[in-house]
């Protein structure tokens, strides 16, 4: 018994190592995969400054080392918690930037709102934290594909209109 246990044992080990291994295949495939298409996309986004703390007092933005504002494109987003309570509301999530030069950055947020009686307004507390740690190995790669295909799609469709619609006023002016 103790041999038939030992040799299970070393067969679960080595299957856990070889699924591994195929995770670490599968992962540098999608990822460069990833690249290639953002390669190819990055050029066709309109960029925005990152809120990192946005409330009634302030607004502060994720900068890079050398001060200036880091833009990007929200291309993921996950609620991971949300709480209704008489108080407020909270919202907790993950979210996933291509940022101008092609890089990811992965932020997590909290976003607190609620109504004040006094003033009868809805006032918010959102703050957004940079996750240089987290892994992109915790995410679905093939899903960030898609939402950024799915982006251009849409860029697209909103270029075709305002083109049809310029075209339609150059007849017009002619």
């Amino acid at each position: 018994m103790l041999n038939t246990a030992k040799e299970l044992v070393s067969q679960i080990q080595s299957s856990q190592k070889e699924i591994e291994a195929m995770n670490d295949k599968i992962f540098a495939i999608e990822m460069g995969r990833l690249h290639e298409i953002i390669d190819v996309a990055r050029c066709s986004f309109q960029y925005s400054p990152i809120i990192e703390v946005l409330d009634e007092e302030m607004e502060i933005y994720f900068t890079n080392e050398e001060g200036n504002l880091l833009n990007g494109i929200l291309i993921f987003h996950s609620c991971d918690f949300f709480e209704d309570t008489d108080d407020c509301n909270i919202e907790a999530g993950t979210q996933i930037y291509l940022l101008e030069n092609g890089d990811l950055k992965v932020t997590r947020y909290i976003d607190k709102s609620y109504y004040c009686d006094d003033c009868e307004e809805d006032h918010s507390n959102f703050q957004r934290m940079d996750c240089n740690g987290l892994s992109l190995k915790e995410f679905d790669l093939e899903l960030i594909a898609k939402r950024i295909i799915d982006l251009l799609s849409h860029q697209n469709v909103y270029l075709d209109k305002v083109k049809q619609k310029k075209h339609q006023k150059l007849q017009g002016i002619a």
